[in-house]
């Protein structure tokens, strides 16, 4: 077909079937990149339903997932983490008390703190949380940050006593951010802590409970970002938040 033609038209030829195949690359991957936000669209759909069933169960959850997600974040990306870790540390913030759903009423709506037979009940919704996340395919180890949100750096947490490095980073992160939010909510049996209270609490337990990069980089989150009675707008934009 081609015998016949000169170099130049030979290389004309070249040059439309290079810019063809170009477009035909380019076309696919444009179509593959819209197919991607649909599915994580849906993903988003999906997470957002889950959390408002735990939200349904336990009164006290209300707001809870969305202000630690946008905190967690927050220090993700003050931690230089990338784009897929921010992305697990925000799911995982989501979904992290999802275990929730297989406990029993009852421990959600009691009035006064838990029995201890209670309490360690209630201390298993890391490990249920990830029997139910473990088969999905996150972004990041979603399902181990939920197994490891309650893991202390002194190995003191639960549910496994793990201390130090054998905790993943951005469960090192979950960790702070929840017992923030938890100390700022008001519960059956206390009132909310201030915002000061709980940075004092946090800063007391630097490098003892908590990741001391974590815990310095949540208190800038928390400095530039936080007003007391409200733990984290909803409206703000993660992105630049440390710029």
């Amino acid at each position: 077909m081609y015998e016949n033609l000169s170099n130049l038209e030979l290389m004309k030829v070249f040059e439309s079937l290079e810019s063809h195949t170009d477009d035909v690359v380019r076309k696919r991957i444009e179509a593959f990149i819209r197919k991607e936000k649909k599915l994580q669209g849906v993903l988003w759909e999906i997470i957002q339903l889950l959390v408002s069933i735990v939200e349904r169960k336990d009164p006290y959850a209300s707001y809870h997932h969305q202000e630690m997600c946008i905190l967690a974040c927050y220090v993700a990306e003050g931690l230089g983490m990338s784009k897929e870790q921010v992305d697990g540390v925000c799911m995982a913030g989501m979904l992290h008390d999802i275990g929730k759903i297989n406990l029993p009423d009852e421990l959600f709506r009691k009035v006064g703190r838990l029995s201890e037979d209670e309490q360690k009940l209630m201390n298993t919704h890391p490990q249920l949380g990830f029997e139910i996340l473990k088969k999905i395919d996150f972004p990041g180890p979603v399902a181990t940050i939920v197994l490891q949100h309650h893991e202390k750096m002194d190995g003191s947490g639960y549910p496994s006593g793990l201390s130090g490095d054998e905790i993943v980073p951005e469960a090192r992160i979950l960790c702070v951010t929840a017992a923030v939010e938890a100390m700022t909510s008001p519960r059956s049996y206390r009132p909310a802590f201030s915002i000061s209270d709980a940075l004092k609490e946090i800063s007391g337990k630097n490098g003892i409970l908590y990741d001391s990069s974590v815990v310095e980089v949540c208190k800038k989150a928390l400095f530039r970002q936080l007003t007391p009675g409200n733990l984290i707008s909803k409206t703000v934009s993660t992105r630049g938040a440390f710029s």
